[in-house]
């Protein structure tokens, strides 16, 4: 792998090896999860309160399985559609996110 020094102008969160990575996933789904990712990668601000702190866990989940929802079915057209190389952006932001969301051993991870 190497080191990732091209960073998304817009979201500033997620970073590529080399501009034909960041395209690649650009055409793929960047582009529709580009300002989501903000919220879900930012560190966690200081919260004074327990419940607070459940909260906000409670909506990171509730948008990371939107998420999953939205990269799987995206992935999942681009192949209907006769672009792979397309997919694989899409059903590897839907793996990351299921594992966020059901932990790495899930069943959930393996889409029915």
């Amino acid at each position: 792998q190497k080191p990732a020094f091209v960073q998304c102008t817009q979201c500033r969160v997620t970073y590529y090896c080399c501009v034909d990575h960041q395209r690649a996933d650009w055409l793929g789904i960047h582009e529709k999860i580009c300002e989501s990712l903000i919220d879900l990668r930012q560190p966690a601000p200081f919260m004074p309160s327990e419940e607070l702190r459940q909260n906000r866990e409670d909506d990171l989940v509730r948008q990371r399985k939107q998420m999953i929802d939205l990269t799987r079915t995206t992935g999942q057209k681009l192949l209907f559609e006769g672009k792979h190389e397309q997919a694989v952006p899409a059903a590897m932001q839907s793996l990351r996110f299921a594992i966020e969301v059901h932990g790495i051993a899930s069943i959930e991870l393996v889409p029915s």
